[in-house]
């Protein structure tokens, strides 16, 4: 992982390349970490994540979270630290997390609401956080908790009935979190669990046979249901969640018909109640709101004009490369231009196309090198649109090679006036790149 420290009042730059980045908060010396995906998608809306630690104040990796933004394709975890005792979720932390969220909002597209993971003291901060500022939350995973939010130690608000908790502890996690503690952890995850049961919350409890202060494999299974249910209203294993993947799987093979004849169903679909096996005790706020998403990820399916007329494009293309009348080099440019690599090259029959496109745009660069026409601009326009062709990544190394020099250049200006007048220039004039990255990071440095 690269690491590149920024200052939280500063805006989080775009980055193309898995990173783990310390930021800090106003007023606040504690680091806190943000982890990226391997590539941002401008056009994508990323959920986020937040791993909060226990009370040893290691908030390095999420409390184990921080490979979701690898193992998914839609995550942002932040890992926030807490410097004092915060697993009461006190007003000053709340803001801590929504001012860490909110700085990410700026820069990336977001969902606006967030998942949160905690592990004993960030359990304790998670389940209250929820409780008390419901609005930010779509699913909370709280495990072996020292205290819960019951009692003279917290509200339940009816407000978060809504949300899907995941709560669990081990059935040796009997010892008291301090000496004056009204429960052991164990009798006081029953608590809450009866409290939140008996007031019809959206919840699924668990306790963990000869288990004692530490987490188990079933805590990231139930970490995982809760993650389904929250992000997309049900769970992947249900009838619903089936039929959803079946649907984009027809829709993925070009079998549009199939696919929307399957998400009409769903849009008709009334039963999203969970199987009794599964664990979950639903609720009604809960239900009204899981129909919304499941709503929402039918329309995910694309079944749109425009696919199906990239898709006719690519089976044809496939086609004319399996034949014995090989396609034009000028044709294969033309169809990049409308089916971009991006969209057939995990297809039956990929590979195939890539390597005629991977010689259609050799030749073509070679042509524009020869005549003294390969510009940065071109570079730029093709390095967007070959996504996954060798001559991108030659293109690519080429500009990164000249931008670095420049910015080299830049960097040299001795005059910090002149310096970030000379940065501002360099970003406009390139736009993208490792570079502009740096650009951006020693402006930042600048204000």
């Amino acid at each position: 992982m690269s690491k590149h420290i920024i200052i939280m009042s500063m805006l989080l730059f775009a980055c193309t390349v898995f990173a783990a980045r310390e930021i800090k908060y106003p007023n606040d010396a504690s680091p806190h970490w943000i982890y990226l995906p391997n590539k941002i998608d401008p056009d994508k809306t990323y959920w986020v994540v937040v791993g909060v630690h226990g009370a040893d104040w290691r908030n390095r990796g999420g409390c184990g979270i921080s490979g979701w933004a690898d193992k998914k394709s839609n995550v942002i975890v932040i890992a926030p630290k807490f410097s004092k005792v915060y697993q009461n979720a006190t007003p000053e932390d709340q803001e801590i997390l929504i001012g860490l969220f909110k700085q990410v909002q700026k820069e990336y597209k977001v969902h606006p609401k967030v998942f949160i993971y905690g592990f004993s003291g960030g359990s304790q901060f998670g389940h209250r956080f929820a409780m008390k500022r419901p609005e930010y939350v779509c699913g909370v995973s709280s495990h072996s908790g020292g205290s819960w939010g019951t009692d003279a130690y917290g509200k339940i608000n009816l407000k978060a009935k809504h949300i899907p908790f995941a709560i669990s502890c081990g059935e040796k996690d009997t010892g008291k979190a301090w000496n004056a503690a009204p429960y052991g952890r164990l009798d006081w995850y029953k608590r809450f669990r009866d409290i939140i049961a008996e007031k019809g919350f959206f919840y699924k409890g668990a306790t963990w046979p000869n288990v004692g202060h530490r987490d188990s494999p079933g805590v990231w299974k139930m970490t995982e249901e809760c993650w389904q249910l929250a992000t997309t209203g049900m769970l992947k294993s249900s009838t619903v969640g089936a039929k959803l993947k079946e649907a984009k799987k027809l829709a993925e093979e070009g079998e549009f018909a199939k696919a929307e004849k399957i998400k009409a169903e769903l849009g008709r679909s009334e039963s999203l109640k969970l199987p009794e096996e599964s664990g979950w005790h639903d609720s009604k706020e809960a239900l009204a709101i899981r129909r919304k998403s499941v709503a929402l990820a039918v329309a995910e399916i694309d079944t749109s004009r425009e696919t199906k007329q990239k898709f006719t494009l690519y089976k044809r293309c496939l086609a004319l490369v399996r034949s014995e009348n090989k396609p034009q080099d000028n044709m294969m440019l033309g169809f990049m231009q409308k089916c971009p690599p991006s969209f057939w090259i995990n297809k039956e029959g990929g590979k195939e196309i890539l390597a005629v496109c991977n010689s259609a745009a050799e030749k073509y660069i070679a042509a524009l090198r020869e005549q003294n026409k390969l510009t940065f601009t071109f570079r730029r326009k093709y390095i967007e649109q070959w996504d996954g062709l060798q001559a991108q990544k030659t293109l690519l190394a080429e500009y990164n090679e000249a931008s670095n020099k420049q910015l080299e250049q830049v960097l040299a200006i001795p005059s910090k006036y002149k310096r970030a007048s000379s940065l501002r220039s360099f970003v406009r004039k390139w736009q993208s790149g490792e570079a502009v990255d740096k650009a951006n990071a020693e402006l930042a440095k600048l204000k």
